[in-house]
């Protein structure tokens, strides 16, 4: 008895501090001999980096297994990786075999031997310009959230769309970032756009985490670009203005609440009086200065209305297109 005893402690002082460490250590062994021979090994995963050029990024070593389908959080699948591997919350994986890209939406550390955790199948790419001009790429799990309503809502004189859309990004600078008026084409038919509402970026602030973002139905403006799938989009080069001509400057969007100033600028010609005038259904607060005009509503009632305001300078005409949008 007391022989077997001791070699067990010799044992046990080879693999480990105690009988704990034994089994950790045992147990990480086995996996590393036999992880990549399990028929649940994936051979064609590799990191996903997303943004402005996304790219296939190192290999990894990784099983799924326990693939499923509901509703509310599409095709997911359970999966392990041994420790070492690139992994966290929000990281994608792209499956160059199927040429599918999953994200990584839950994960655990098992007691030193392996990270296991759930991958969520992305099925849509959502496609915007930044600020400075860059287009920004990120897959992203889509799911309609509309609920309750008909997806539609109107008046006597007009039916709009009032669907409903959240999607889960892995929540980087350029995802944490976004928010209203950002908008996207989040749908097969290239005429239907969204815009943000809301960006949940702490609810799943775990490691580098996500982005729940909810966004609603919006209308197709001039500006959006359905081939490249980018609303909002500003040409890379864009024309110059020809001389003699003039244009208004100033945001597109006026916050309820909030007022906003337009400028008119002159383009290799000397300034001329202005004339301005706002060419809408309903009536603005408008203050007109010589050379600009500032702009306000507190009407919530205007939420997702437009109107033209126009300049006029002799015999030179410019317009701009102006929507109304609620204040965050």
């Amino acid at each position: 008895m007391a022989g077997g005893y001791s070699r067990f402690l010799t044992r046990t002082h080879l693999y480990g501090k105690n009988s704990r460490e034994e089994k950790i250590n045992d147990a990480k062994h086995i996996l590393d001999l036999e992880f990549r021979n399990d028929s649940s090994y994936c051979e064609n995963m590799y990191l996903w980096i997303a943004g402005e050029n996304p790219h296939k990024d190192a290999k990894v070593d990784i099983r799924i297994f326990n693939r499923r389908y509901s509703a509310a959080n599409g095709n997911t699948a359970q999966f392990e990786m041994p420790i070492g591997q690139p992994v966290d919350i929000g990281n994608y994986y792209y499956d160059t075999e199927t040429g599918r890209y999953w994200i990584c939406t839950e994960l655990f550390y098992v007691n030193e031997i392996h990270y296991s955790g759930k991958l969520t199948l992305c099925n849509w790419n959502l496609r915007w310009q930044a600020k400075d001009g860059r287009i920004i790429n990120y897959p992203c799990h889509d799911v309609n959230s509309t609920q309750y309503n008909s997806g539609e809502a109107g008046d006597k004189t007009m039916v709009l769309g009032s669907s409903q859309h959240m999607v889960t990004v892995q929540a980087t600078p350029d995802t944490v970032s976004l928010a209203t008026p950002q908008r996207f084409f989040v749908s097969r038919d290239s005429k239907i756009p969204y815009r943000v509402t809301q960006n949940d970026t702490v609810s799943n602030y775990y490691g580098n985490g996500l982005c729940k973002i909810t966004l609603f139905q919006d209308e197709l403006r001039e500006e959006d670009n359905t081939i490249l799938g980018i609303c909002d989009y500003v040409p890379e080069n864009p024309p110059l203005y020809p001389a003699g001509t003039i244009t208004i400057t100033g945001n597109p969007y006026l916050k309820v609440g909030y007022d906003s100033d337009f400028y008119i600028d002159f383009h290799e010609m000397s300034p001329v009086q202005v004339e301005w005038e706002v060419i809408s259904d309903f009536d603005l607060v408008q203050v007109i200065e010589p050379d600009s005009i500032n702009l306000k509503t507190e009407d919530d009632a205007l939420i997702g209305r437009s109107f033209i305001l126009r300049a006029t300078a002799g015999s030179l005409l410019a317009e701009k297109k102006i929507h109304v949008i609620e204040a965050f």
